[in-house]
């Protein structure tokens, strides 16, 4: 079926006086329950990331960025005016599924919104909480692999993938083939370029150079940005009704808007570690950059945000869809 897209229109800048500068059951098993105590973390650049397969995401782990995680989820809720997905889903679903599910934060609000569901979230890390709805738990697992889940879900939720999957084609093929037919998925991704409807991003400065520097470590890395891609993926995965909106996200309190302002002041705080969280390991591990160099690059994109007359935002991306009943064509 034709795809659906939505685009917002420019964001308006506030005037200059109303500017601000706020700135399993075992460690052999495919799948290891978050009960096996799974705790084997590595340290790099300052930072810690997940233990198991080391190396193979570049997103740290530890409390700071696992505050980032939480913040950018209530960015998600702005966004979404409080709802936790945008496909209308069974209103009595058994199974859900959140592929990297990061502090479970999601996770736990579904299994709360839905009581009746089982709630699963996977991830690398094995970060999320003890103290969790008995309709809800963790698994750590590399998403990558084979899928061993022995259900099939009503709804399969994927968010902030885009630096962890490879094979977005095989990934989508997974997530179809664990869907009930009539079943819901959902990608969020937030893009890795830069924008300004105003030309405000002046060539050669910090913000810009920091986001050449991570689209070349992407590439070199076997993760290139995926994000015009997802609604094809979805669509060639067998996917109907495949819905593709974009939503800008404001990076400062510039916007003439108080919604979008607002945003603009979370996604700045966001910030403050997140240039370093996406860019630290990427820029040494694949750029070879020297580690004080890559610190001094993340800090200087930060800095150039705190220039009010910059007025940068970047796309965040929501593809959801159904797999077809059966006996529907795709």
């Amino acid at each position: 079926m034709a795809a659906s897209s939505t685009l917002q229109p420019d964001i308006l800048v506030a005037a200059d006086d109303a500017l601000d500068s706020d700135l399993g059951e075992s460690l052999a098993s495919d799948t290891t329950s978050l009960e096996s105590q799974v705790r084997d973390y590595v340290y790099e650049n300052g930072r810690r990331f997940h233990g198991y397969k080391a190396g193979k995401y570049v997103l740290p782990n530890d409390e700071t960025e696992q505050d980032r995680l939480d913040l950018l989820h209530h960015i998600y809720l702005m966004v979404l005016g409080g709802d936790l997905h945008l496909p209308k889903i069974n209103p009595n679903p058994q199974a859900i599924l959140d592929v990297g599910t990061g502090t479970g934060i999601w996770a736990i609000d579904m299994a709360d919104k839905y009581p009746g569901a089982t709630v699963i979230g996977c991830d690398l890390s094995p970060i999320q909480p003890g103290w969790v709805p008995t309709n809800c738990k963790f698994e750590v697992d590399d998403i990558e692999d084979n899928w061993t889940w022995d259900r099939k879900f009503d709804f399969v939720h994927s968010r902030g993938m885009a630096q962890a999957v490879h094979d977005w084609k095989r990934y989508l093929g997974q997530m179809y083939d664990h869907l009930l037919p009539g079943g819901k998925f959902q990608l969020t991704e937030s893009e890795g370029i830069i924008h300004s409807d105003d030309n405000t991003i002046t060539p050669g400065c910090p913000l810009e150079f920091y986001f050449q520097r991570f689209q070349a470590a992407l590439v070199l890395a076997g993760i290139p940005d995926p994000c015009s891609s997802l609604e094809q993926y979805a669509k060639d995965a067998g996917f109907v009704n495949v819905v593709c909106v974009k939503k800008k996200l404001p990076w400062g309190g510039w916007p003439k808007d108080p919604r979008q302002k607002e945003l603009g002041r979370w996604a700045l705080a966001i910030l403050e570690t997140g240039f370093k969280a996406y860019g630290l390991a990427l820029f040494t591990r694949y750029l070879k950059m020297d580690e004080r160099d890559a610190q001094a690059l993340c800090d200087g994109a930060f800095k150039n945000m705190h220039d009010r007359k910059v007025h940068a935002y970047n796309f965040h991306w929501y593809v959801y869809g159904e797999k077809p009943m059966e006996g529907e064509k795709a």
